[in-house]
């Protein structure tokens, strides 16, 4: 393959202004803008515009022979979270690192180039089918994600990758980045660290999300969210003790849309504080209601998003709403989940602390889906465990049984309550019941409800299971 001209040595320093004689000052600012069209200054990697014109000469190449044409899109997974912690100037030196290791691994008919932030394109011609392909990514992978060492500490990288084919995902160059930016996105979305091709309903599921977060505020001005409400009981005597409150966007025009599908964009856009907010004051208004009703003793339990509870002012907020709603302390249950707990653990337990001063119930959610380790938990103020439930579904089988028998010991040793979500078969009931754990909820007991249907559950007073079976338990409220 024909290299293209890219200055180096003493032609890179003259190409950037260093000092000349008066004679050539007009040659080396010439020099300067060839190559600053051509190459980014940061990595000296081809840029965005030089990428654009590679590609569409080898798209027409491949055209005129039939051949094929691999377009990998590569973002760097830590790349936000060092920027954002530890300054851009840290997340440029892990750009020009990964840019080094790029430039050993391009060779033959391949090539890269530096699309911004923390993107990088690869061009890769003649990729073989599927299998060497994919061989060709996780060599990539390989090769990028070594150790990353700066200012003696050290980064462990992990990369998205989007891969798009020509012809079969795009005729044309705008096309064919596009849905390798789709098959980008997807990968991210998946969790990060790992690569996936382009399918032909990713533009489809990219629309429907685009459309979602582009209605998410004018949802929240327009009050299309309400909160349902899923009966928590206490094992043995199945008294309904609290409810976790669960958010639903009701949009008139796209219908009930679960929070799984509109948070993930809450939280990136930041409109997760406002909408905690709302959730937090209508939860409280809610739960007056109810004990102005003669349920004085029922808890209920909500959300607290990671980004929501790191606001400086959320603590504040979260006292403000109390008081102005007059609701007891003692009666409301925020639940946090692992990461949002072990994200910036110290400042998260004093600001616990500071809730847990004034009343307020704090459970962990979820448990066992993220990583906690025993002594962090012992130091967090916790008065509840929620074991998630996926684990619960996995009780059915000995290795699963065993994790969730191990968790409610530990929850009790640590004096914490434990509550079980996800409950769907008398068969899960039974052995949670036989191991101690404290209180179930899920779709053996109720479905969420709307707040009417709520209080209707509360006043009945034999609230029982639909199916009959030798092992019934009567819902009451206590």
């Amino acid at each position: 393959m024909t290299r293209e001209y890219e200055p180096r040595g003493p032609e890179l320093q003259k190409a950037f202004g260093a000092r000349q004689p008066s004679t050539t000052k007009q040659k080396t600012t010439s020099d300067r803008l060839r190559y600053l069209s051509r190459y980014d200054p940061l990595t000296t990697l081809p840029n965005r515009s030089f990428l654009r014109n590679k590609l569409a000469k080898a798209v027409r190449t491949a055209a005129i022979h039939d051949q094929t044409v691999a377009v990998l899109f590569l973002s760097l997974d830590p790349y936000s979270r060092i920027n954002e912690t530890l300054g851009p100037a840290m997340g440029d030196r892990l750009v020009r690192c990964v840019a080094k290791r790029i430039k050993e691994l391009m060779i033959g008919n391949h090539a890269a180039g530096y699309w911004g932030e923390d993107k990088f394109v690869f061009l890769l011609e003649h990729p073989g089918d599927e299998s060497q392909l994919i061989k060709k990514v996780q060599s990539i992978k390989k090769r990028i994600e070594r150790r990353f060492f700066s200012f003696k500490q050290e980064f462990f990288l992990t990369s998205s990758i989007g891969i798009g084919l020509f012809p079969q995902h795009g005729s044309t160059v705008e096309t064919l980045l596009k849905n390798v930016g789709a098959a980008l996105f997807e990968a991210q979305e998946c969790g990060g660290n790992c690569y996936r091709f382009y399918t032909s309903d990713l533009n489809a599921r990219s629309l429907h999300r685009f459309t979602l977060e582009n209605r998410l505020g004018r949802g929240l001005q327009r009050r299309q969210f309400t909160l349902h409400y899923q009966p928590q009981v206490s094992n043995g005597s199945w008294h309904i003790t609290g409810a976790e409150a669960l958010l639903r966007w009701e949009h008139p025009e796209l219908g009930v849309i679960p929070p799984a599908d509109f948070i993930p964009f809450a939280e990136k856009s930041g409109l997760i504080v406002p909408i905690g907010e709302w959730v937090l004051r209508a939860t409280c208004l809610q739960l007056k209601k109810w004990h102005a009703n003669g349920f004085s003793k029922l808890n209920l339990a909500i959300n607290v998003s990671a980004r929501q509870f790191q606001q400086p002012a959320s603590i504040d907020t979260i006292v403000g709403i109390l008081r102005e709603t007059g609701v007891d302390p003692e009666r409301l249950e925020l639940e946090l989940t692992e990461s949002s707990l072990m994200t910036n653990a110290e400042q998260v337990i004093k600001s616990l602390v500071k809730l847990k001063d004034i009343g307020v119930k704090l459970a962990i959610d979820d448990f066992g889906t993220g990583f906690s380790s025993l002594e962090y938990l012992r130091r967090l103020p916790l008065d509840t465990l929620k074991i998630a439930q996926s684990f619960v579904r996995d009780t059915s089988n000995a290795d699963g049984a065993a994790l969730v028998s191990s968790v409610v010991d530990l929850a009790h040793w640590l004096r914490l309550r434990v509550v079980a979500e996800g409950v769907e078969t008398r068969e899960q009931l039974r052995f949670l019941q036989r191991i101690g754990c404290d209180s179930m909820q899920g779709y053996l007991f109720s479905r969420p409800l709307a707040a009417e249907q709520f209080k209707m559950l509360l006043g009945c007073p034999d609230y029982a299971l639909q199916e009959e079976d030798d092992f019934t338990p009567a819902l009451a409220a206590s």
